[in-house]
């Protein structure tokens, strides 16, 4: 999936909550042959969010790194993502169709565009 979306122009950003260093993510996708370009981890939402002086920071600011879509499971970033301004799509974890949900999402976003 992620070599497909890069096959179609999209850039594929790993934005974590942990405070694994973006090389050490890099890395590691790597090993499964996935070559990842930006990687925003804990430590450098922080750094950025801070900036911004929020009276409530959210745990993920992806718009913040012209991130157009955040994929996550945690319902919770989506209703951050409505306080924000940023869009979100929940994947259940125990979703197996999971990947053409994402496919699809990206396809309807980039043809409304």
């Amino acid at each position: 999936m992620v070599r497909h979306l890069q096959s179609l122009g999209h850039e594929v950003v790993i934005y974590t909550t942990s405070y694994r260093s973006p090389r050490s993510v890099r890395w590691w996708l790597r090993c499964y042959g996935i070559r990842i370009g930006q990687v925003i981890n804990q430590d450098i939402h922080e750094r950025e969010v801070r900036r911004l002086s929020l009276p409530r920071a959210p745990t993920k600011l992806p718009s913040l790194f012209n991130i157009d879509l955040h994929v996550d499971d945690l319902p919770g970033v989506a209703i951050e993502g409505e306080r924000h301004g940023f869009n979100v799509l929940v994947i259940d974890p125990h979703d197996r169709d999971w990947t053409r949900r994402v496919l699809q999402t990206v396809a309807d976003s980039t043809a409304v565009t």
